[in-house]
């Protein structure tokens, strides 16, 4: 994992997450950085010219790429009176499934909820 922000980032098992989702063949990087940069990634790869919180890049069937906006996720979470950590955790589970081909919709949010049980036992 990359931590590209210079703040503190919760202690959060990523790595076990990840193997939850993809396995533990999958080569992932995780990369978090700030409103600027996850703006133009945003820009330049969606043509949406906004932050958002998470994104996810796809290189092959095991091997892929998650970009994380700390900051704006815990904005966010602020604005939706959630708990920071959780609401990380869940977006960079919501990335994971965008690796393994879901579509945003019900299937994927039922797995999300699925795996955020899991990873509360």
């Amino acid at each position: 994992m990359a931590n590209k922000t210079g703040s503190k980032i919760p202690d959060i098992s990523w790595h076990k997450i990840k193997n939850q989702a993809l396995g533990k063949k999958y080569d992932l990087s995780l990369v978090l950085i700030g409103e600027a940069a996850m703006k133009s990634l945003n820009r330049r790869f969606l043509k949406k010219n906004k932050t958002t919180t998470v994104l996810s890049f796809s290189f092959s069937e095991d091997r892929g790429e998650i970009f994380i906006c700390p900051v704006y996720v815990r904005k966010q979470a602020e604005n939706l009176d959630i708990n920071f950590q959780y609401y990380i955790i869940k977006l960079y589970i919501h990335g994971l499934l965008h690796l393994k081909r879901f579509e945003h919709g019900k299937e994927m949010e039922e797995e999300e909820k699925e795996m955020l049980l899991k990873i509360k036992n």
